[in-house]
């Protein structure tokens, strides 16, 4: 690479809240304080209340597995919770299919319930609870990226990008997400010649096969699909969806995108492969047929939806220093045996007047950050001085046109059994390494991880 070479920043991680720690250290600490003082106020000895703050200071700041103490409360809480209550086994009840012109997709663990209408041939996946309504492109665009010169690359992600914040200009869009899915291929390379191999030499169909089983066993199929979602209204919800789609699909082929939306059929195939990868492509769907799972097991460490296991990283860090074009490669390209690999990428546009308050709010907080670093004698760190400067930029690129977009990610692996889910999960979090990401397990929420990595936009889903 040159120095002329296009590079790409990534702002920091945000949820700082004061002295570069998130809301609950914070709590715990003003917490904490105010029972020791009160605590010397009523009479207790000195020794009582020293040993209280060191307490809540350890709760609050000793990091234990990427987290504090108190910010494994709320995920032990609720899956505690739900073991008690024994939610973290659910069975779909039994049922004939009766026919429909909706397809029902049932949300385990009460994330409510979707249903799938055909609107002019495009599946639109209609969710009540949330108020929108989603349709599902399958995207293709260039499969030679990799060796694309570094300007070539710059050209299209700019065109993408442009392509992405005029989608997201959209006032009735209301979520937009990427997903790229990987997995080892399982179409048969041989269904051809099975079906046309008589009076051929068996010998040589033979050999066919298996060089067509070597080849399958090293191939790997990518996916990618944007879903969009939009308000939903009260009457003719459907039909505004579609026609918005519509518009979406020419500002994607301008941008060298070639999207398609899913059909109903695709869109039910295309949630059953999230929940069981073994599924036979065979096995008929019926319209009336529940799409969700028929039974699923929450554990701490990974979660269980029919014969599949999974478990779900956030993104909790994005790229510190400039970055190439192609600086994603390596988790894109990361897919191990018999483990599917699946990134999702959940963007909530930001009105232009809520961006440019949530700008100064986020510049007036790096500023007393600073002036209570310095009160206290702390001197400023490298990633305390890039936030400050991040929030500058923020609010000058708003003043210059640009639009704030709320960004969160999540990466899900599953497979067939544990054995294979911890190795696929070891490989991509090296991979992740090398991309520069860093990855959190969402301990106790892998069913809301889940639901985040399936294209249908829910926002119980976001990662926490």
């Amino acid at each position: 690479m040159t120095a002329t070479d296009p590079r790409y920043r990534f702002a920091g991680t945000a949820g700082a809240v004061w002295l570069g720690l998130p809301l609950l250290p914070v709590v715990t600490i003003a917490g904490t304080v105010a029972a020791t003082v009160a605590a010397l106020f009523v009479g207790a000895p000195l020794p009582v209340g020293a040993v209280l703050l060191a307490a809540g200071a350890a709760v609050a700041l000793v990091p234990v597995s990427g987290r504090s103490l108190v910010e494994w409360l709320p995920p032990s809480r609720r899956h505690g919770a739900a073991a008690t209550a024994g939610a973290t086994r659910w069975t779909a009840p039994l049922g004939s299919p009766q026919p429909s012109a909706r397809w029902t997709v049932a949300s385990p663990g009460g994330h409510g319930r979707l249903t799938l209408v055909d609107h002019d041939g495009i599946a639109v996946v209609d969710d009540p609870a949330a108020r929108v309504t989603t349709a599902v492109l399958a995207v293709a665009g260039t499969d030679r990226f990799a060796l694309l010169d570094p300007g070539e690359q710059a050209r299209l992600l700019a065109g993408w990008g442009d392509a992405i914040a005029a989608l997201a200009a959209d006032p009735g869009l209301r979520r937009l997400q990427w997903v790229e899915r990987a997995g080892p291929e399982r179409d048969e390379l041989d269904r051809w010649l099975t079906d046309r191999h008589a009076g051929v030499d068996d010998a040589a169909v033979a050999d066919y096969r298996a060089m067509a089983a070597g080849v399958t066993a090293m191939t790997v199929r990518h996916e990618v699909y944007l879903a969009l979602a939009y308000a939903r209204r009260r009457t003719g919800g459907g039909a505004e969806t579609v026609a918005a789609v519509r518009d979406a699909l020419r500002g994607l082929l301008i941008a060298d995108l070639a999207a398609r939306p899913l059909t109903v059929t695709e869109c039910a195939w295309l949630l059953r492969r999230y929940r069981d990868i073994d599924v036979d492509a065979a096995t008929p769907l019926h319209r009336g047929e529940q799409v969700g799972p028929a039974s699923q097991l929450r554990r701490w460490d990974h979660l269980r939806t029919d014969d599949t296991v999974h478990r779900t990283f956030a993104v909790t860090g994005w790229p510190r220093v400039p970055v190439t074009p192609g600086w994603l490669e390596p988790l894109l390209l990361a897919t191990p045996p018999s483990v599917h690999r699946t990134v999702a990428v959940h963007l909530v546009p930001v009105p232009q007047a809520a961006a440019v308050r949530q700008a100064r709010a986020a510049r007036s907080r790096a500023r007393l950050d600073a002036a209570d670093r310095t009160r206290f004698g702390l001197t400023d760190t490298a990633a305390v001085t890039a936030a400050a400067e991040e929030a500058t930029a923020a609010e000058e690129e708003l003043v210059a046109g640009y639009r704030l977009t709320r960004m969160s990610a999540v990466v899900t692996c599953s497979a067939s059994s544990l054995e294979e889910l911890d190795e696929g999960c070891r490989a991509v979090r090296t991979a992740a390494a090398a991309a520069r990401l860093d990855l959190r397990a969402c301990h106790g929420e892998h069913d809301l991880g889940l639901l985040a990595s399936m294209p249908l936009c829910r926002p119980s889903g976001r990662p926490r």
